[in-house]
């Protein structure tokens, strides 16, 4: 596995920083720093130690993970001075580069409207910088270019990002030109791991109310879904009335890993690209039979190139997924054996705590065919393998799953037969099936008119997709802001069979409408809210015969309570 060190920056950077009034301090670490030259070395040596973060070689590998790995923590005294706090954010450290001295991501999640910055060092400190440019591309494929916005001798600053949509972005090169010669200069980073996403900032939560049943079938406001969750007693009643989308998964991601012109780990006359592909297929294979809406990572065949794992969990969100699996095979020394599978640290967030659940059954089932049981083990924010990092960053069940090991002739010979590899892939779909019991998805309501008017009709439809054979609806209006006294909650319909209703529109007001989607696993709940006024504009009529001097006749069409 990956491991976070510690390296010491130039003065470039620091020179960089002070005499630049467009930057401010930076805030978080997200960066990579090589091995100075002698030079340089000196230079770090005398500023203070200051620290940034930096990252090893392994973090462009996430298939197999090293048998005998640890984790080193970083030293986040040696930063203070500098003003950059890597006690949560920090990377690992790449292998010895000539090309530069080290690039510097501020932020690896970027609010919208908000900018990113980023910096760099050619690896002389004689070097005098003229221009720079720095390029990147989206996760989708939108390619976008920027001028430094700062250069102090061998160092340039990018200040950029307050106009980028949400989605992942990842820094591809920069070009730059030395005062000394004129010449141009181009440092590649498509093979690294260097990106950050920007987070759509009105998504909020303000505003959001989560209520479980009481014996009475009464809603009653609770501090949160967990809350909701324990204290919830009455599947008749009103229901939770909460939207838990990280389990409420119809849509599955599926990732053989490797592929294209990455082959993966090799041993005892198996390659790892062509197991993941077989134990995949049975998985698939599993999960649509039972209902599920299955996506692809990557096809068979085809050319992906050596880092498409960077691109592959946002390819599959563009897809609409909303979990997401990785397949691989382990490979270390020839004793090395059994399975192991990685997920995201559970920090409270709904999505990470069902990765861990997840990776769990998952384990347990490969244990139960045999597997030595290795593990799960939920990788620290800055140590995790690009798809684990790329699914929480994007918010969805996350996990990769190490079937044992191609290094390991009994494995191979136990389970990476065409029959093992089947059994292994139908023991991942059934945990998948046990942790979302659900094989559909509940994609909110929809209304036949954005504005109604008292005493007229809607007619009120939840979106459901994937397996929906059996499932019944019930539909409920709520006075917004209002108590759950019997005169502010209705039933509009329940025990349906059809995913819409009609509902004639009561007196003006805002009103919150939920909809249970009930199965034999229990409910999932959408909410909306939609507004009633008493009266609705329809038309303006207009007759005469519009000539200069002659009168028109106005005349408004207004349905609803027109006093």
């Amino acid at each position: 596995m990956k491991k976070a060190l510690r390296a010491s920056t130039a003065f470039s950077l620091a020179g960089l920083l002070t005499i630049s009034s467009f930057m401010g301090p930076v805030t978080a670490a997200y960066a990579v720093s090589n091995v100075p030259s002698a030079d340089a070395a000196v230079d770090a040596a005398t500023a203070d130690n200051d620290g940034v973060a930096s990252r090893d070689a392994g973090s462009v590998d996430v298939g197999a993970a090293d048998d005998s790995s640890s984790a080193t923590n970083v030293d986040e005294s040696a930063d203070e001075d500098f003003g950059v706090d890597v006690s949560e954010n920090y990377q690992q450290a790449e292998p010895v580069d000539s090309s530069f001295q080290y690039v510097y991501l501020a932020s690896p999640s970027l609010p919208s409207g908000t900018d990113q910055v980023v910096a760099f060092a050619t690896p002389d400190d004689d070097d005098s910088l003229s221009s720079a440019t720095l390029n990147y591309v989206s996760a989708n494929g939108i390619q976008g270019t920027i001028e430094a916005s700062g250069t102090a001798d061998n160092s340039a600053a990018f200040v950029f990002g307050s106009t980028l949509k949400s989605n992942t972005y990842f820094l591809t090169s920069i070009t730059y030109v030395l005062r000394a010669d004129d010449s141009e200069h181009e440092l590649d980073l498509s093979d690294r791991d260097y990106s950050f996403t920007v987070v759509d900032s009105s998504v909020s939560s303000e505003g959001t109310s989560v209520y479980y049943a009481d014996g009475d079938g009464n809603a009653v406001e609770a501090q949160s879904i967990q809350q909701a969750l324990e204290c919830a007693d009455s599947p008749d009643g009103v229901s939770t009335y909460a939207e838990r989308s990280a389990r409420n998964v119809g849509v599955i991601a599926l990732d053989a890993g490797h592929g294209g012109v990455d082959s993966g780990a090799q041993g005892n006359g198996k390659s790892e690209a062509d197991l993941t592909w077989k134990i995949m297929t049975a998985c698939k294979n599993k999960l649509e039979a039972y209902g599920f809406k299955i996506v692809l990572a990557r096809e068979q065949s085809g050319y992906y190139p050596s880092n498409d794992y960077l691109y592959r969990v946002q390819r599959c969100i563009d897809q609409g997924a909303q979990a997401f699996v990785s397949f691989h095979i382990n490979s270390g020394s020839s004793g090395a054996h059994g399975a192991e599978v990685y997920a995201p640290t559970a920090n409270g967030t709904d999505y990470t705590q069902v990765s861990v659940e997840l990776a769990n059954k998952v384990m347990n089932n490969l244990a139960a065919m045999g597997l030595t049981y290795r593990g799960v083990f939920q990788m620290e924010v800055g140590d995790e393998f690009a798809v684990i990092r790329c699914a929480r960053e994007q918010g969805i069940p996350g996990i990769l799953i190490e079937h044992g090991f191609i290094s390991n002739y009994g494995d191979v010979v136990n389970y990476f037969s065409d029959d093992g590899c089947r059994r292994l892939g139908e023991a991942d779909a059934a945990a998948i099936i046990a942790q979302f019991p659900h094989p559909y998805s509940v994609n909110g309501i929809s209304f036949s008119e954005e504005l109604g008017h008292a005493g007229s009709t809607v007619k009120i439809g939840v979106n459901v997709s994937g397996k929906t054979d059996g499932l019944r609806y019930k539909f409920v209006w709520h006075r917004a802001g209002s108590d759950w006294s019997d005169s502010n909650w209705g039933v509009i319909g329940q025990d349906l069979t059809s995913p819409s209703i009609s509902w004639t529109l009561p007196q003006a007001g805002e009103y919150e409408i939920y909809v249970d989607v009930i199965d034999s696993n229990g409910y999932v709940t959408s909410t909306s809210k939609y507004k009633v006024v008493n009266w609705s504009l329809e038309s303006l009529e207009v007759s005469g015969s519009a000539l200069c001097g002659k009168p028109v006749k106005l005349q408004a069409k207004v349905s609803g309570d027109a006093s």
